[in-house]
């Protein structure tokens, strides 16, 4: 992600400093990754709703994170800001995300045993080829919503 926010900033990339931000910015993503841990279990153990609505609500943490160089909480009130308003918008967008990588993978997947190396193997190599361009998607769905609230 760091060096998507670089090379969309019109920065160099260099792999050694994307990797050196990665580990500086370790802490800090663990920290919001148990923050939204922390509020999203409990939303989808009392009820799934709650759960799906918070899930959308903290797509962006990541993102918000690198981008911002913001930590812990003004990540989650900044997430929250983003989709607020947008909420529809980003859990379609989403949605979609999903459906297209899905279909693919279980149509490449299904002739396979539900725990076969191979099928395993091809469901990896898929996400290999799919986890960039999933995270390119959401990182423009963020840029845009950045660029919507300047004020956030």
């Amino acid at each position: 992600l760091s060096a998507v926010v670089k090379l969309d900033n019109g920065g160099p990339v260099n792999v050694k400093e994307s990797f050196k931000q990665g580990w500086r910015l370790l802490s800090s993503f663990i920290w919001i990754a148990f923050l939204s841990f922390i509020i999203l279990v409990p939303a989808f153990v009392l009820l799934v709703i709650p759960g799906i609505w918070l899930a959308v609500t903290l797509s962006f943490t990541s993102y918000i994170l690198i981008a911002e160089n913001k930590k812990g909480f003004a990540v989650i009130k900044a997430s929250y800001a983003y989709v607020k308003g947008y909420w529809f918008a980003v859990a379609g967008r989403t949605i979609l995300l999903a459906l297209i990588i899905m279909i693919p993978t279980l149509i490449l997947t299904m002739p396979f045993d539900k725990n076969s190396a191979t099928g395993n193997i091809i469901n990896a190599i898929i996400s290999l080829f799919v986890a960039p361009y999933a995270s390119l998607y959401m990182y423009g769905i963020y840029k845009n919503l950045r660029a919507i609230k300047a004020n956030v």
